[in-house]
């Protein structure tokens, strides 16, 4: 016999009064208001995934580029860095040994959120909330590391050769007229 009586949500309980009374965390009870107004999945939840979901792909990103710069910096000590080809060989050597741990990441990150989307009771709401913009996050994340930064990288190093090297005269570069 409590002076409470339960509601339907879990996080509101209703006074004898009449009252509903709101029982989660301000900014949890605050981004419930604002998600069900707009409809949509912001807020902190939402922000907080961004926010990790951002650190894992700089992190990857940038051992990426140590990968390619490695590779780059050991042909040319090699002295194969000779033609846009050597330079597209020596991005698929480096990208190629990120490729295994980088797919190992998104497999434990994406293993270990997805059971979180199928999840009910008391928290999912907000759980999945950082879950779904993770698990979208981490196929982009994947996209950018594996395909755009070696992209961006061969764009990079080709058009930063100095005049004078002797790459610059196989890296052809259209006439200025």
């Amino acid at each position: 016999m409590g002076i409470f009586r339960r509601h339907e949500r879990d996080d509101v309980v209703t006074h004898p009064d009449g009252d509903d009374v709101v029982t989660s965390d301000e900014p949890v009870a605050r981004d419930r208001v604002v998600t069900d107004r707009r409809g949509d999945w912001g807020g902190p939840p939402f922000v907080r995934a961004i926010f990790t979901l951002l650190g894992v792909a700089a992190e990857t990103a940038s051992v990426m580029v140590v990968y390619l710069d490695e590779a780059y910096e050991r042909r040319v000590r090699e002295g194969r860095m000779t033609t846009a080809q050597d330079l597209r060989e020596a991005i698929m050597e480096g990208a190629v040994q990120r490729v295994r741990p980088k797919m190992m990441t998104v497999a434990a990150i994406m293993g270990g959120l997805l059971p979180i989307m199928w999840t009910t009771g008391t928290g999912a709401d907000v759980m999945k909330r950082i879950a779904a913009p993770m698990i979208g996050g981490m196929v982009s994340s994947t996209i950018l590391t594996l395909i755009v930064i070696p992209i961006l990288y061969f764009i990079w190093k080709r058009w930063s050769m100095s005049p004078d090297s002797s790459t610059e005269k196989t890296f052809a570069r259209p006439p200025s007229s």
